[in-house]
């Protein structure tokens, strides 16, 4: 089996499937094929459409075996979808992505890993919270010597104060 290499990046080959399919491939294929895939040939503008990706790509690759695939469910805004909603990037993440010189799926997954740490971070703290006792609190405080702070931890009289 030979190894296929891919010529574009992701983007790339997302923008000019996208433009192929709106330009002329749509009106040939909706009609009828409501949920299947179809495999576009970025680079010809070839098409297959199937049941599903891969016989897509497949069919598309014995007609075009140096083929640059994208594919798009029929009547649809992507090919996969988690639940209810489509796994379509909006090019905003794309710019976010490329300013930090990642990749889009990488940008996603560290975003993801943040969301998850915050929310972690958020139920940890409350339960913390459930273990904390007032009474202790204000005994710890009361051994505090009830002295003036040292120069280094003054706060500068020069900072603004908060109003109303």
């Amino acid at each position: 089996m030979a190894v296929r290499q891919r010529r574009y990046s992701k983007e790339e080959l997302a923008r000019r499937g996208q433009e192929l399919y709106e330009a002329s491939i749509r009106q040939q294929v909706e009609s009828g094929n409501t949920g299947k895939i179809v495999a576009i040939d970025i680079e010809t503008g070839a098409f297959e459409v199937a049941d599903h990706v891969l016989p897509a790509t497949n069919q598309l690759f014995k007609r075009y075996p140096g083929a640059q695939p994208w594919g798009i469910r029929i009547g649809h805004r992507a090919v996969y979808h988690f639940g209810s909603r489509s796994l379509v990037k909006p090019k905003s993440l794309h710019d976010l992505a490329s300013r930090d010189g990642i990749s889009i799926d990488q940008f996603i997954s560290s975003a993801i890993a943040e969301k998850l740490s915050a929310l972690m971070t958020e139920n940890y703290l409350k339960e913390r919270a459930k273990r904390g006792s007032r009474l202790k609190y204000e005994a710890i405080l009361a051994k505090v010597p009830d002295v003036e702070p040292e120069q280094y931890d003054r706060i500068p009289s020069n900072t603004a104060t908060h109003q109303k």
